[in-house]
């Protein structure tokens, strides 16, 4: 891809345009990872779009008064638009300066995001919010299942959900629990926030108790008086009138209106009343005031919590889920390998190019075996960014697997996009630490000697281990690396103890004990559990390669 290509598909690849093919994404990525200029320039744009939303109140207004219809032409104003954007590629951040090429390349954006195939209707209606535009013209997929004993029954993204007279228990994308109360009326769309595909929960009235799995998409649950930003936690929102609580079960919660936001901990309240600032957190008495979902409540009268006799759909099981260490020697590997194939395909996808690659030549073999061959399994990274990527291609480790089933250098780099980015990368000055360092360097970020990257790096960071260092288990345990049988045991066990340590370090940040609770959602740092966590791992991950089962 050519620079000036780039420019002008950078606002689609920010935008996430559902007709950016996955081979273009591959490209734009591969082009920014090599040239600085496009890198520099596709942030300056990235910000210029994050500006325009944060004031989109301001542009829908101005765009009502506008008839888009009569007063521009689509096909017209697209192209002056590639053109702008092509000669003026170079356009500051609009934070910085103002004046004529400024509010063009506003005018630029917006016709852009009004006209592309990324929005429709192609008329911004004139009662519509901005925020209402944007979210509900996103063709992002969202799967919604209401949890029935005989079966699930699909509901499409954008419809209403009302529980009238009984309580209601939602599934959303297969891992996200909610719990809905009696009265409650709410809707549920796609939300793509960086790339990164999640859901906005629209709560018009009532009351939800919900477990959010922390998997790295954004979960946002939107009242009349604010909104609640979710990483992973369960929480109970309640949203009356102009008014909105948010009770915190575990994890941490970040609870914003127009005036200010708060950080809400486990075992926290707060409160919105009629747009002002969040309330200061305080503590409260979380098992009664969620006794409704969670039927802990020992004097819950009737008029409390109501169920159909003839309905099981609610489970009140939402109130413990929090996960368990895997028990490797007790996992189904076929089973694991299907739950697992997604999040290896988001950090791994090179892997899985070459697999579709190699297919095509006829040659089946699936993830886990091409990432033991390429040993890419075993990698760890400290990558200063958000959201964290703990592993890039190694063009060498690529081309190795390769040559392996008999094709060229050539071969690889036609038909794997991710292998030019490697071998572009692998010419390039990299500080990024590796290895042994890499785990001295999170046992830093624990213990608050350096600053991490964002607030649950660690906890991506262990999840990142405990998968992939559950499928190197995986591997010893089917024979697919040479070991004897003394050295299977002594490593296998090495490897359950680091994927306890890992799972229950993610525990720690996410449903932190009494006296740690506060302290994580607020520093980030300091828990001596989870720095006990994390040495562990490390001194684990030193001892490994006493065995000599990867390069």
């Amino acid at each position: 891809m050519r620079c000036k290509k780039a420019q002008i598909l950078s606002i689609a690849h920010i935008l996430g345009d559902t007709e950016f093919t996955p081979e273009q994404y591959q490209e734009m990525e591969a082009h920014l990872a090599i040239c600085s200029v496009c890198a520099e320039e596709y942030k300056g744009t990235k910000e210029t779009i994050e500006f325009i939303q944060e004031n989109k109140a301001l542009f829908a207004q101005a765009f009502a008064k506008v008839d888009a219809e009569e007063a521009m032409k689509k096909n017209v104003l697209k192209e002056s638009w590639r053109r702008l954007f092509a000669e003026k590629s170079g356009i500051p951040n609009i934070l910085l300066r103002t004046g004529a090429v400024a509010a063009c390349f506003i005018i630029g954006v917006l016709t852009w995001m009004v006209f592309s195939n990324h929005f429709k209707p192609n008329v911004l209606p004139s009662n519509s919010s901005w925020r209402q535009f944007v979210s509900a013209s996103d063709k992002s997929f969202v799967k919604i299942e209401l949890v029935k004993p005989a079966g699930n029954i699909d509901i499409k993204p954008n419809q209403k959900i009302i529980a009238d007279n009984e309580l209601k228990t939602l599934l959303i994308n297969g891992k996200h629990k909610m719990v809905m109360n009696i009265g409650t009326n709410l809707s549920i769309e796609p939300l793509t926030i960086n790339s990164n595909l999640g859901c906005l929960v629209k709560l018009d009235s009532g009351e939800i108790y919900t477990h959010v799995e922390h998997d790295g998409n954004p979960f946002i649950v939107q009242t009349a008086s604010g909104k609640a930003i979710i990483t992973g936690t369960t929480f109970n929102i309640k949203a009356k009138d102009n008014n909105t609580t948010l009770i915190v079960t575990k994890g941490c919660v970040q609870l914003q209106s127009e005036k200010g936001e708060v950080s809400v901990g486990a075992g926290q309240l707060s409160e919105i009343v009629d747009s002002a600032v969040p309330t200061k957190p305080a503590t409260c008495d979380v098992e009664n005031l969620t006794a409704w979902a969670t039927g802990h409540k020992s004097n819950i009268t009737s008029s409390q919590i109501v169920t159909n006799n003839n309905d099981n759909s609610w489970q009140p099981p939402l109130s413990s889920l929090r996960p368990e260490p895997i028990e490797l020697n007790k996992t189904d590997y076929k089973s694991w390998v299907d739950e697992k194939r997604e999040w290896f395909g988001k950090n791994f996808p090179w892997i899985f190019e070459l697999k579709d690659a190699l297919t095509k030549e006829g040659i089946e073999v699936d993830y886990p075996e091409l990432l033991i061959q390429t040993d890419d399994i075993w990698q760890f990274m400290c990558l200063e960014k958000f959201p964290a990527r703990f592993s890039n291609p190694d063009f060498d480790s690529l081309l190795k697997v390769a040559l392996f089933y008999g094709f060229d250098k050539e071969w690889l780099l036609k038909n794997v996009p991710s292998a030019k980015v490697a071998l572009a990368r692998k010419s390039c000055q990299q500080d990024t630490i590796t290895d042994l360092k890499a785990f001295e360097q999170l046992l830093k970020y624990a213990e608050g000697k350096e600053e991490m990257p964002y607030g649950f790096y660690i906890a991506d960071a262990c999840k990142y281990i405990a998968e992939t260092r559950s499928l190197i288990w995986f591997a010893i345990n089917t024979g697919k690396l040479n070991l004897t049988n003394t050295q299977r045991t002594e490593v296998s066990d090495l490897l359950q103890q680091e994927i306890a340590a890992a799972c229950d370090c993610q525990n720690e940040i996410f449903y932190p004990s009494d006296e740690f609770k506060n302290l994580y959602c607020n520093k980030g740092q300091g828990n001596e559990k989870i720095i006990e966590y994390i040495k562990t791992i490390q001194t684990i991950e030193t001892r490994i390669p006493e065995y000599e089962i990867h390069k």
